[in-house]
Parts: C-alpha cells; sequence; structure tokens
C-alpha cells in the first residue's frame, strides 16, 4: 500500500458494521454488513482465495460499476442508484504528478470521488495484462462489479496483488476499515 501506508505501518481499523468478527483469527460473529463502503476506503477483509489470509487494500469500485484500467490509468462508470446520477459514461480518476524519480518511479496524487490519495507507479514496468482476471462478457483489463462485491487495488499499482489479478472482493471477506495509521 506503498506510498500510503509504508511496511512497518501500524493501522487501527474500524470494524464496527462490517459484520465480520474475529478474534485471534477465530471467527466469533457473522452477521448483516450495516457499513457503508465507499471508493477510496482502505479496507481490511480475508483474501478471497484463502481466508485465513488477512489483507488491506484501497476501494476503487462498487456494486454496478464498471473498471477500466489501462496504461495506468483508471476509468470508472458509476453505477446509476438515482435518476440524478451522472453514471451516463466512463469518466477518468484524475491524477497530477507529486514526485518522480531518474528511473521513472512516480508518485501521483489520485482522486477518486470525496477521497484523494497518492499512488506510486512505474513508467518502466509493464502492466501484466495477460494475468489479469478474465470476467465472461467483458474486455481484457474491462470488469463491472456484480452485486454484494467491490473492485481493490494496492496503491503501489505494479506491485500489488489485487481484483485485477484475482477478481472481486466479497461483501462478506471485509472486516473493517482502516481510520488511521503511523
Amino acid at each position: 500500500m506503498a506510498p500510503t501506508l509504508e511496511k512497518g505501518s501500524q493501522v487501527v481499523v474500524s470494524k464496527l458494521g462490517y459484520g465480520n468478527y474475529q478474534y485471534l483469527g477465530q471467527q466469533v460473529l457473522k452477521s448483516e454488513m450495516t457499513a457503508e463502503v465507499r471508493r477510496g476506503d482502505i479496507v481490511v477483509f480475508q483474501y478471497p482465495q484463502n481466508p485465513q489470509s488477512i489483507w488491506m487494500k484501497r476501494v476503487i469500485g462498487l456494486a454496478g460499476d464498471r473498471v477500466v484500467y489501462r496504461n495506468k490509468t483508471l476509468y470508472i462508470k458509476k453505477a446509476c442508484k438515482q435518476p440524478t446520477d451522472n453514471c451516463s459514461d466512463y469518466s477518468v480518476i484524475e491524477q497530477s504528478l507529486v514526485s518522480q524519480d531518474e528511473n521513472g518511479l512516480k508518485i501521483l496524487q489520485e482522486a477518486n470521488e470525496d477521497s484523494s490519495y497518492q499512488i506510486l507507479v512505474n513508467d518502466n514496468h509493464m502492466d501484466l495484462i495477460s494475468h489479469y482476471f478474465s470476467q465472461v462478457g467483458s474486455r481484457h483489463g474491462e470488469w463491472e462489479i456484480p452485486q454484494g462485491h467491490y473492485f481493490v487495488m494496492g496503491d503501489s499499482r505494479d506491485n500489488s496483488s489485487d481484483s485485477r489479478y484475482w477478481g472481486f472482493l466479497p461483501e462478506d471477506n471485509l472486516i473493517g476499515k482502516v481510520i488511521l495509521s503511523w
């Protein structure tokens, strides 16, 4: 999750309303989720391919959204929930350069809805499109998020195993949201 969370960072996670309560790795209670998950939230979850493993990633898309990732740029077509929603076409997730080194490593400021955060990309690293999760009925590098699921990505985009590679995050796997880090 660099540059947002560096290796060794400590986090406080709010579990209230997520319905997936564990203690020392053991499931204590499972109930209906009442918390609102928003684009840009950093969530803690049970990795879908190995629920014993706990991961953290940033929520990029919500159920019903269409996500496209091409040339290190995100495009989102938000799901229409209200007739007044602006969801008619894809919008690019804005990125602005914060810093860049001589090796092509860039820190970019990204704005997704009300959330703004920094991501790390390497212009010299090719996207591994051939390894992307392939959704039936969608082109490679494009996904439509099913109900009860989320699309998550790491902030270190070229070094993250995330929804691009293993698919959608089921709502039942959510444990909580990061509310503080140091």
